[in-house]
């Protein structure tokens, strides 16, 4: 008997070590939504994994200092995100391009950031110091992927992974309202 107690233990230990493994990243910053947004502007979510500014986490939306746009021409569709704290210590820019005629209605637009032809394309930069000072830091991507999971005439929703200069980004969220 005593061969079959320690067995169910060691499973009952085994089981409450993966689950705790698995266990939600609690000072992720929660995701963002263009329902939250007004018309015009933007918001970004997401943590590097060395010091941006003020801390590892950014965590801004409807501020004085974001701005969405999307334009279409000649059958392309231009869309701008600029994501800034109010001080101008942090901004985050997604310059995004599709094909006019995109949407999310039959399933997400996957954008490859080592890609520099074709469509879709996309582009992220991250500033630290951006307004306050000509000596900013900056990194723009060179790797990593941009998933639209909402696209419509007004609203742009998604999530992202990057290196951009020395941060790396994990599991990052963005929106628009236009």
């Amino acid at each position: 008997m005593k061969p079959i107690a320690s067995a169910a233990i060691m499973a009952v230990i085994s089981v409450s070590a993966l689950f705790s493994s698995c266990k939600k990243d609690d000072n992720a910053p929660p995701p963002v939504s263009s329902a939250s947004l007004s018309p015009g502007k933007a918001g970004a979510s997401f943590k590097t994994n060395t010091d941006f500014g003020k801390s590892n986490s950014f965590n801004v939306r409807n501020t004085a200092t974001t701005f969405a746009t999307s334009q279409t021409s000649s059958g392309l569709r231009d869309i701008k995100l600029q994501i800034g704290e109010d001080d101008g210590t942090r901004v985050i820019y997604f310059d995004l391009a599709v094909r006019s005629t995109a949407s999310t209605a039959s399933g997400n637009i996957s954008i490859n950031l080592s890609s520099i032809s074709g469509l879709p394309l996309g582009h992220v930069r991250l500033e630290k110091n951006a307004y306050i000072s000509v000596f900013s830091e900056w990194g723009q991507s060179t790797s990593g992927t941009i998933t639209i999971t909402r696209l419509t005439a007004s609203e742009i929703e998604g999530t992202f992974s990057t290196t951009a200069g020395k941060w790396t980004i994990n599991n990052g969220s963005f929106a628009g309202k236009f």
